[in-house]
């Protein structure tokens, strides 16, 4: 069953956003929680960021930390891409 709230919220100064705690508990989301932001023309999305440990060979967390920072920069460079449009 999948649940959905729907709250509408303030922006604060420095863009801040406050989760309301219905939203928090749904999400798992708590203080000091790491969220990926994803944003596009019309709607940005706060989703938990799940952290996973795994033992991985040295060559395997080489190839996942390039892979980490090419996504990271292609997310920048959206980002700045969307900042220009506005």
């Amino acid at each position: 069953m999948v649940h959905q709230l729907v709250i509408i919220s303030k922006v604060g100064r420095k863009g801040a956003v406050v989760l309301p705690k219905a939203i928090r508990e749904l999400t798992g989301i708590h203080e000091r929680s790491l969220v990926i932001i994803e944003a596009d023309e019309d709607k940005v999305v706060i989703k938990p960021l799940r952290v996973v440990r795994v033992k991985a060979s040295k060559k395997a967390r080489y190839e996942l930390e390039k892979s980490l920072r090419e996504g990271y920069v292609l997310g920048e460079e959206k980002a700045e891409g969307l900042a220009k449009r506005g």
